[in-house]
């Protein structure tokens, strides 16, 4: 007779099948702060709480840093001096300091040119005759654009994507199984193919002898003006992994989410074209056309809303601190978890249905606070503005050329797969009927 499974066995079955369903059910029936009921010392936390995220991640981000066993997989693969994995303060400082300019307004405007002329080759190649795998598309899109403005033209962003693929995907799992688990050898493997590639661009780039404007030339330049001391070559490789890895599926997908929105509610289509046409009618619009984007924006914002980028990131406790009903240890984990704040009842009225007129107007004070897609406080994400702006600019283009979305038969509903983001799993396959048509 088959033995009942244990808690523990029944909690690790469902963070590997979806570890994002499991933690928003936990956290919205828990008052926005809940327990993972996994076995040992160390305790996981899962917080969705307003109030609790904006002491984590602002009044109180001191006590919770990026340290402990979550972040040690991450920087695993991003490396220790990333921006987004480096723990000290003076090193993030510096290396927030070098990487300003690349995302400041007179850089978006070289980002948004090479966003429609790279998006605009992509669908000039589309077959229309059968379903276009627009999550497929969208990602490689974000790599091409990233990759040149981060590493010039020289650099195969094909060969970059696939050997990032392995290491995107295997991040997450690594998050949720234990070190010995299947696939570790492999895993490793991923990492290091990648990293080599990344080093011999480096390293020819050296060999070079020559700056660039791009985004690694301001690396290898850039010099700490209290010490002199410049990024070695290994914290250049971290800040090239950190982009190619923050970059690899978020925005897309975000947008390949916004167009299955877009395929079950034809009227949003309609109501962006006819935005877009008295925008800026038949023309590639410009960074100065994407603010007038109103309707676009409210698309985009809602879409994030409920399929935020990033669905969880975390921290770990450095001092025994409160949160809600529950005393935290030091090195206990804390599992942020926006996609569940953002569908929170509480806060927003039928919070798992597809409303893009409530970003129409202003938030009131709560949805505000409960409404942090791209996270908060000093280590809110840098690329905010650029995928926005890439993210409105790519919406228009769509709205441009096709009159129609729709899903084909057989397609796989909203079901998702958890790869630090949360693509659909049937890569958001559509079928696009052309204005003309």
């Amino acid at each position: 007779m088959p033995t009942k499974p244990s808690l523990p066995e029944v909690v690790a079955a469902l963070l590997r099948r979806d570890p994002v369903v499991l933690c928003t059910r936990l956290a919205l029936t828990h008052e926005g702060v809940a327990r993972l009921p996994i076995p040992g010392r160390r305790k996981f936390w899962v917080v969705s709480d307003p109030e609790c995220l904006h002491r984590i991640l602002v009044t109180d981000a001191t006590q919770f840093d990026k340290g402990g066993p979550i972040y040690r997989i991450i920087a695993d693969a991003l490396g220790e001096d990333g921006l987004f994995t480096v723990n000290d303060k003076a090193t993030w400082h510096l290396l927030r300091q070098i990487m300003n300019p690349a995302f400041r307004r007179a850089e978006l405007r070289t980002v948004i040119e090479l966003t429609a002329d790279a998006w605009r080759s992509r669908m000039d190649a589309w077959d229309l005759r059968g379903p276009i795998e627009l999550f497929s598309e969208l990602k490689l899109l974000s790599v091409e654009v990233l990759m040149r403005h981060a590493l010039g033209n020289a650099v195969d962003t094909a060969e970059l994507t696939q050997l990032a693929l392995p290491v995107f995907d295997g991040m997450a799992g690594r998050i949720f199984l234990p070190h010995w688990a299947p696939g570790a050898s492999g895993y490793r493997k991923a990492i290091a193919a990648l990293d080599g590639r990344v080093k011999s661009i480096i390293s020819s780039r050296r060999d070079q002898g020559t700056e660039a404007g791009d985004l690694l030339g301001q690396l290898m330049t850039a010099t700490d003006p209290q010490s002199g001391h410049r990024l070695s070559d290994r914290q250049v490789r971290d800040q090239v992994f950190t982009l190619l890895m923050a970059g690899f599926d978020s925005t897309a997908t975000v947008l390949s989410w916004a167009c299955v929105l877009m395929a079950e509610r034809g009227d949003q289509l309609d109501r962006l074209r006819t935005e877009v046409a008295n925008v800026c009618a038949d023309r590639t619009p410009t960074l100065e056309d994407l603010p007038r984007l109103v309707t676009a924006q409210a698309l985009l914002q809602e879409s994030l809303r409920l399929h935020p980028a990033f669905p969880m990131f975390f921290r770990n406790v450095k001092a025994e601190t409160q949160l809600g009903r529950h005393r935290l240890a030091v090195g206990d984990q804390i599992i942020v978890a926006p996609y569940a704040t953002h569908r929170d009842p509480a806060r927003w009225p039928d919070p798992a249905g597809f409303d893009s007129g409530r970003f129409a107007g202003r938030l009131d004070h709560e949805q505000r606070a409960a409404y942090l897609p791209f996270g908060e406080g000093k280590r809110k994400c840098i690329g905010e503005d650029m995928a926005t702006m890439t993210g409105l600019l790519i919406l228009a283009m769509l709205a441009q050329r096709f009159a129609a979305f729709r899903r084909p038969v057989g397609h796989s509903n909203h079901t998702a797969r958890y790869a630090m983001t949360r693509p659909s799993r049937d890569n958001a396959r559509l079928i696009l009927t052309p204005i003309d048509e």
